[in-house]
């Protein structure tokens, strides 16, 4: 170990302040810091499931792999991740998750990096970090930046360095140069795969495969190297053998024995079409966007480099921990997929994670399933926080953006959509945590895809006109909007429980009638409503009472089926929860007889209830 590291580096990490003059002596000290520019855009650029995963793997590689066992500092090999990058700089780190040497990296973790180096190797580790992605990826950069800092400074007010660093950060990503340019001429054959860049060459040699650019060949290549195999299904499946997740192995098995030589014959998906597959409709699938509210700067107001890290390290685990035991508990191997590749038969793990980062995650699931993996996905992440002291008494949520689509929409639209959803859910949040509600749950907002015309409109521009919203055209100035959402997890509980209801207690023509009285205003639906209630038997309107008791109909002192909501701008408004209703029909398990008896006695003793105390 170097005197550097033994001087200035160990006593930091041990809490500790080295001497001054020693620190300046040894090279001084800096925060240096890297993140990923427009990773998104870089996984996304194919709309093939390979080539996704191969790209999440490679910058997964790049950013978490540990160091080759037989590369020691000062190595001249060409590093072939981050930690080799600072392991040739001769700087200390890790080997492997149990190492416990001393390590000049405080967090890696979802294309970032913090770490605390000399000020003489800071810029040369920009230079390297940045060559590396440059080298290994041929498209992705990575802005690197570094302060120098004294040694007290980072164990009494890291949290002011760290506010500082965020902000040269951001700055050097609006500077950067723009991404790395591929030339492509007219009689340049376009990659098959992006169809943005040139092809370089066939990916085999045999002329019926594909022609390939520079990158997306080294995605491939990544993806064929593993099996396709994800390296987070891997670490799904290790946990689950382990029993470390909070779900049933042999629920997710599927009639497999729980041994890893079972695992070696299940395959993951090739394509959305074999995830849409394990879809009880075969057709649909779910792209859940998951994350934290606020968790960032709960991190960076850390006062200490061990508080840090501790934080950091806690949220990775709690996001990794949520999203396997989702999977686990909504989803089982799916048998009999068609791969149609090859034309047999193969057994999948029905779903795809894109990437896992400190508090954000992106999956591809089955549609039905979706919305209950994103509920369990939310609900865990947020008690697995509140089991240690560094949350607890802080507002750490969750906020998940869901879509479900058809399986032959481009996968990049979907995943914009699931931004633009996810960022209403996280007002929706903010709102909350304004008025000092809700400061234990998050907030989901979804989007049932039902035609390719959505993806052409932005999720408020859509849900701001007809048929989301009826601007009524009187002086009575109101907007009536069919929908409710974002919702928070004890909304979407109750959702899922009024669906069920209504799927056993109304028929789909009775729904369709409302949804379609709905789109004529307010006025003329309530009239609609107030007409098919008058005309219902008794069970039926005590069915129809108590979704309004769920809801807070009754409780806003306006007619069924609308809640008024809080005036906006020169317009009163009303929302609605039949249409939210209505989509999540197909996306809730149909509850068999005696579970409906259940219910309806439930309902029963609850509404007499209400009717005893009104009395």
């Amino acid at each position: 170990m170097s005197e550097w590291s033994q001087k200035v580096l160990v006593p930091i990490l041990e809490g500790q302040s080295p001497d001054a003059t020693e620190v300046e002596r040894l090279g001084g000290l800096a925060l240096f810091s890297a993140d990923v520019d427009k990773v998104k855009e870089y996984v996304f650029e194919s709309t093939r499931l390979p080539e996704i995963r191969g790209a999440s793997m490679i910058l997964d590689k790049l950013n978490l792999g540990w160091p080759r066992s037989d590369y020691k500092q000062g190595d001249s090999r060409q590093p072939k991740n981050v930690r080799e990058v600072f392991l040739q700089a001769r700087l200390p780190t890790r080997y492997h998750k149990q190492d416990k040497n001393p390590d000049c990296i405080v967090y890696v973790g979802g294309g970032s990096l913090l770490a605390l180096v000399p000020i003489a190797l800071a810029e040369i580790l920009k230079k390297e970090i940045e060559a590396l992605y440059a080298r290994e990826t041929c498209v992705a950069t990575i802005t690197c930046v570094w302060q120098p800092v004294a040694a007290d400074d980072v164990q009494k007010c890291l949290d002011d360095l760290m506010a500082r660093q965020s902000l040269l950060l951001r700055r050097a990503k609006e500077e950067k140069d723009p991404l790395p340019f591929f030339e492509a001429i007219p009689p340049a054959r376009r990659c098959q795969s992006c169809g943005i860049r040139p092809a370089a060459e066939p990916s085999e040699t045999r002329p019926e495969l594909r022609w390939l650019c520079r990158p997306c060949k080294k995605k491939v290549e990544q993806s064929k190297k593993h099996r396709g195999k994800n390296q987070w299904t891997q670490k799904f499946v290790s946990e689950l053998l382990a029993g470390r997740l909070d779900c049933d192995p042999k629920a997710y098995l599927n009639g497999y024995e729980p041994t890893a030589q079972t695992f070696d014959s299940v395959q993951s998906a090739d394509n959305l079409e074999e995830i849409a597959q394990a879809s009880q409709d075969n057709k649909t699938i779910g792209f859940i966007y998951a994350d934290g509210n606020g968790i960032g700067c709960l991190v960076e107001g850390s006062k200490t480099i061990g508080d840090y890290r501790r934080k950091s390290c806690i949220l990775h685990r709690a996001m990794r921990q949520a999203v396997f035991t989702a999977l686990g508990r909504h989803l089982h191997i799916a048998h009999d997929i068609l791969r149609e590749a090859t034309g047999k038969h193969v057994d999948i793990h029905p779903f795809e994670i894109i990437t896992i980062g400190g508090d954000d995650a992106l999956l591809i699931v089955p549609g039905d399933r979706a919305l209950d993996i994103a509920l369990t996905l939310g609900r865990t992440f947020e008690a697995e926080l509140s089991q240690h002291e560094e949350f607890t008494g802080r507002r750490a949520t969750l906020s998940v953006g869901l879509v479900i689509a058809d399986r032959r929409n481009p996968v990049y639209f979907l995943r914009t959509l699931a931004e633009d959803l996810l960022k209403s859910a996280k007002k929706r949040d903010r709102e909350l945590a304004e008025k000092g509600q809700s400061p234990t749950e998050g907030t989901l907002d979804f989007l049932v895809l039902k035609s390719q015309t959505m993806l052409s409109r932005d999720l408020t521009d859509l849900r701001s006109h007809f048929p989301w919203t009826i601007i009524s055209a009187d002086p009575r100035r109101e907007k009536a909007i069919l929908t409710s959402r974002p919702f928070t997890w004890t909304e979407v509980k109750q959702l899922k429980r009024t669906a069920q209801a209504v799927d056993r207690g109304l028929s789909r023509a009775q729904l369709q009638a409302l949804r379609k009285a709905l789109r004529q205003g307010r006025l003329a639906s309530t009239l609609f409503y107030l007409y098919q209630w008058a005309r219902s038997d008794e069970w039926r309107k005590m069915l129809l009472r108590w979704l309004e008791e769920q809801w807070g109909i009754q409780a806003s002192n306006t007619p069924p089926p609308w809640i008024k909501l809080e005036p906006k701008g020169k317009y009163e408004r009303y929302a609605t929860i039949w249409e939210d209703t209505y989509d999540v029909l197909d996306l809730v398990p149909r509850l068999s007889d005696e579970e409906w008896s259940e219910l309806q006695e439930q309902i029963r003793r609850e509404m007499q209830r209400e009717v005893v105390h009104a009395g």
